[in-house]
């Protein structure tokens, strides 16, 4: 990149100006310094030096939402619910899932994370576990891989014997393909 001899103080003061007119005219930045024939970054330079500042950029800097400010603020540890509150988003979250809402919507819209959504869940149904009846054993661990791998293996011997068949057919076909070439040979000749 070709680099220019630095502009003497007071050209750089009226591009300066002629920029800012452009600006109120709503010329963008980058038209703006194609031109003044000068860099984007040159014109931000100039601009923080001689002019009002770098134009847009206080618009480019967003407001803290409350959300932001609240978890941006020094907190001391997690966030206790009086009895009441639990009680209240206990009651909300069970409205919200009838509503077929899911858990993760439910913790967005109660403020929480979303095991503490999953807590509130839980203490308002219960997660029971159904008895075993007496009498019935519990499954051996590994019963149910055990029996993938056997259902495994027998799919595996239908599909042997599927190729050994598939194989046997193409043969056939083939056999017969000679044959008809044959007789069509055969019977062109007699003609």
């Amino acid at each position: 990149m070709a680099t220019h001899p630095p502009y003497p103080e007071e050209e750089r003061r009226q591009k300066v100006e002629k920029a800012e007119k452009m600006f109120k005219q709503g010329v963008s930045q980058a038209k703006v310094a194609g031109e003044l024939r000068i860099s984007l970054k040159t014109l931000y330079a100039w601009l923080e030096k001689y002019g009002s500042g770098r134009p847009g950029k206080a618009a480019r800097t967003k407001p803290k939402t409350e959300a932001k400010a609240k978890s941006e603020s020094a907190r001391t540890g997690p966030v206790r619910y009086t009895p009441e509150q639990k009680a209240q988003m206990r009651t909300r979250a069970l409205e919200l899932r009838r509503q077929g809402k899911s858990q993760r919507a439910i913790a967005g819209e109660l403020g929480v994370a979303n095991k503490t959504a999953r807590r509130l869940l839980r203490e308002v149904v219960p997660v029971t576990k159904t008895p075993r009846p007496k009498g019935v054993a519990r499954p051996k661990a590994g019963t149910a891989a055990r029996d993938q791998v056997q259902d495994l293996a027998s799919m595996l011997d239908r599909m042997r014997v599927i190729d050994e068949q598939v194989n046997t057919l193409e043969a056939e076909r083939n056999s017969l393909r000679e044959t008809a070439l044959r007789l069509h040979k055969a019977i062109g000749q007699e003609l």
